[in-house]
């Protein structure tokens, strides 16, 4: 996967001089903010093979980004909540690992985890009077991130974008008029920042989403037909793609509870926090886990690295886990 899209990609770019379409790489067509950096560091350095050091570099800080993040959200309540959150998010063991490799999920999940303080924020911010185009571009702002979190993987519009707008609408106390214009400018902010993917993969095949809902949009590049669409269905399905009988729940608990990766810790601390502090902010957390669990379980092949989505709402139950908040 590492050699053959997230590096093969940008290396092909970089010796080509330009960014176009491979008709030889459908992953090419995939959201490349990740693969982007390391085209940058390509660049920079004069090679592909030399740019590799700094390109770890540059993922590593997208890790630091994330805990950063965990932090902040965590502080929206205490700072205490704050430094429990920051702490585990550094040492999950998943995101030690994403951080020192060429996979896309630490950058998708450090502006999740932006767009996620940004929402919590506003939810917890005071509504003051004539405080309303600061709110609006507040919103506004979490959408961006989240937008740019789609930037890295296709699967965060479902897993992190979708959830996080709910987060932003259910959590406050606002009118349903109020939420629904929260909710239009917060999804204006994410369609803006995922829209060149989406306007490159238009200009190319005619689908927005390529490979992608291609029963809905079809491919005018000539690349792409029914047969392989069959074979990308397949494949990409959990059991099938896996060859294998073990049953849905037998792998569903391999990959998330069962891998130590995913970070017990948080996990158990979240179970506290959600026990210590219910209210309308766990109800909504909670609320943002289940979907990403129903999702993961529901329309991907249960990779183990997918299901780290879940940290982002887990991270903050964890850290109200201290206690009252501030």
């Amino acid at each position: 996967d590492v050699l053959e899209y997230h590096l093969a990609v940008p290396k092909v770019f970089f010796e080509q001089g330009r960014i176009t379409f491979l008709p030889n790489n459908v992953y090419s067509n995939f959201p490349l903010a990740g693969e982007m950096v390391s085209l940058l560091m390509m660049t920079l350095r004069g090679d592909p093979i030399e740019a590799c050091f700094m390109a770890v570099m540059a993922n590593a800080g997208l890790a630091a980004l994330f805990a950063a993040g965990a932090w902040l959200a965590g502080r929206r309540f205490s700072p205490r909540a704050g430094v429990i959150a920051g702490v585990l998010a550094g040492t999950t063991p998943w995101i030690v690992y994403l951080g020192g490799i060429a996979y896309t999920e630490v950058g998708m999940l450090a502006l999740g985890m932006c767009a996620l303080a940004a929402a919590v924020k506003d939810g917890t911010a005071s509504s003051a009077p004539g405080a309303g185009k600061k709110a609006d571009l507040s919103r506004f702002s979490a959408g961006l991130l989240a937008g740019l979190a789609c930037g890295y993987k296709y699967t965060a519009v479902p897993l992190i974008a979708m959830p996080v707008g709910l987060v932003l609408v259910a959590a406050s106390g606002r009118s349903l008029a109020r939420r629904l214009r929260d909710l239009l400018h917060y999804g204006c902010g994410a369609l803006l920042a995922f829209s060149p993917w989406m306007i490159r993969n238009t200009l190319d095949t005619g689908n927005p989403f390529f490979p992608l809902a291609y029963s809905v949009f079809g491919d005018h590049s000539g690349t792409w037909d029914q047969e392989l669409h069959a074979r990308w269905e397949r494949v990409h399905g959990s059991a099938a793609g896996e060859h294998t009988s073990e049953s849905l729940a037998a792998r569903a608990w391999a990959r998330t509870g069962g891998d130590f990766r995913l970070g017990a810790a948080t996990f158990l601390l979240a179970a506290v926090g959600a026990a210590r502090r219910r209210d309308r902010w766990t109800a909504v957390l909670l609320g943002m886990l289940v979907i990403q669990a129903a999702i993961w379980l529901g329309a991907t092949h249960l990779f183990a690295r997918f299901a780290v989505v879940t940290l982002l709402p887990a991270l903050v139950l964890a850290g109200r886990a201290a206690g009252e908040d501030a």
